[in-house]
């Protein structure tokens, strides 16, 4: 469905990176989680993030992507989740490498504060690695906002803010995927992946001053990094993970129809 490039060539039509002392707010943005938190999601400070790492050849990956999915399909686990198709894409490969991977499937939840490897006879490992890490205590409060709409029929413009709320400077790493919901690979029983990684939008190291804000608008077009893709069928997840720990600070996803048709996206 879509040719991939082995070296993906970055085209950032529009890349504006601006610092200020309060915070930057856009109306209907999409910070956190769409999901409804029950129980002990209540208290979470914060979206949990799960990279799932997979390959198509792999036999017990979609007994793990199974699970995963009936989890996000329920609405009640405040987190998102990306699949990393390690032999499909090099960027979701790479990024394998970054988490230690060992062994296929694994799970990652906060960029690796929890890690669950092989696939589980049910769903209440990976709910327990959730609510461990919506418990975590070492989360920086550090805003993330995050919208998106079409350009043209093959690309998506990205608006992101960032905002610092502890009155301390912060030092991170940003990275934005751009996903498919329903991907053009398939697991090793036939069926389709969910939010697997195309590419990075956005992949760079951040450091905010206190109680200030970075505002990042990006122009990603799949044409040019090699993919065929539906605007519609995008999802784009911003992380923020701490330089020092790599656990994830905050999370916001979003896709074209997250905010009200009028909304207006610089």
């Amino acid at each position: 469905m879509g040719k991939e490039c082995t070296r993906k060539l970055k085209t950032l039509s529009t890349l504006i990176i601006i610092l200020v002392s309060i915070a930057i707010t856009t109306p209907f943005s999409t910070e956190a989680s769409m999901n409804s938190k029950t129980g002990d999601e209540e208290n979470f400070a914060h979206t949990v993030l799960v990279e799932y790492a997979s390959t198509t050849w792999c036999h017990y990956c979609p007994i793990a992507a199974g699970q995963i999915q009936e989890l996000y399909s329920s609405g009640d686990h405040d987190f998102v989740y990306i699949s990393l198709v390690a032999d499909k894409n090099p960027e979701a490969g790479l990024r394998c490498g970054e988490l230690d991977l060992t062994a296929y499937p694994t799970v990652f939840f906060d960029g690796g504060y929890k890690e669950i490897i092989g696939a589980q006879g049910n769903t209440t490992p990976y709910i327990k690695a959730i609510n461990e890490c919506g418990a975590r205590t070492d989360v920086h409060s550090v805003d993330v906002s995050l919208h998106m709409k079409a350009h043209g029929e093959e690309g998506v413009i990205i608006n992101l803010t960032v905002t610092e709320k502890e009155g301390e400077a912060y030092s991170g790493v940003l990275k934005v995927y751009v996903t498919e919901m329903i991907s053009r690979w398939s697991d090793n029983e036939g069926e389709p992946y969910r939010f697997a990684m195309l590419d990075y939008a956005i992949n760079q190291d951040i450091v905010i001053s206190p109680m200030g804000s970075l505002v990042f608008t990006v122009t990603w077009d799949g044409i040019e990094n090699g993919f065929i893709i539906q605007p519609e069928n995008i999802m784009v997840v911003a992380a923020l993970y701490d330089s020092h720990t790599g656990y994830v600070d905050n999370v916001a996803y979003a896709t074209i129809y997250s905010d009200l048709p009028d909304t207006f996206i610089t």
